[in-house]
């Protein structure tokens, strides 16, 4: 079984060898970062049926997309292949979070330029008024530049904002996270203004 959330996703039960193991573990990182992902897969030689079923909730439609994208080709490896996986609506914290301006940074760097104060005061109030609520904090790049700098930038950007949040009071649980380029808003970024478009922070409830 796949079970995927805003938070992570876990792979649990049994299958036939090694290569579907492997397969289905690849597939969990075309959508989530190592850091997130729970395999629990035990191999038994020979095991049938072999049954696939993705389950699990994320309010992120391009997560969503990437989830269903990876485990549907896999399904029809499978005995029995069912797709549970609910797209949700955001929660009205999120919504209102991810309609916040964009919170901008110095190129190339994590440092948040101070024309994006007020957008991070407005996300720490909405986040003060919401206390019992944990949030990932995640960081999101453009495609140019190597996938290894634009890992490390989405990472400290994410953790920026998170500590600035702090800094302004906020005791919600905060998850940093930077996903680089895999999950861009424009897949063909090749304008300042789709490149702007994927370089942002997102919030989600988790």
């Amino acid at each position: 079984m796949v079970t995927a959330t805003q938070g992570g996703i876990t792979l649990t039960g049994t299958v036939p060898d090694e290569a579907t193991a492997q397969s289905l573990a690849d597939a969990a990182l075309a959508a989530y970062p190592a850091n997130q992902i729970t395999n629990e897969l035990v191999v038994v030689d020979g095991a049938e049926p072999y049954t696939l079923t993705v389950t699990g909730e994320t309010t992120d439609p391009i997560l969503f997309g990437q989830v269903t994208g990876a485990y549907e080709p896999l399904g029809a490896a499978a005995s029995t292949y069912s797709n549970d996986l609910t797209q949700a609506e955001s929660s009205d914290v999120e919504a209102e979070l991810n309609a916040l301006d964009q919170i901008l940074f110095q190129s190339g760097t994590a440092v948040i330029l101070p024309e994006s104060q007020a957008v991070v005061e407005a996300a720490a109030a909405l986040m003060q008024a919401n206390p019992d609520v944990s949030f990932e904090v995640g960081g999101h790049t453009d495609t140019r530049g190597s996938d290894v700098s634009n890992q490390a930038l989405s990472e400290a950007r994410a953790t920026a904002v998170a500590e600035a949040l702090v800094g302004l009071g906020v005791t919600n649980q905060l998850t940093p996270v930077g996903y680089g380029e895999a999950r861009p808003l424009e897949a063909n970024d090749d304008t300042a203004e789709l490149q702007q478009a994927n370089r942002r922070i997102e919030f989600r409830v988790l």
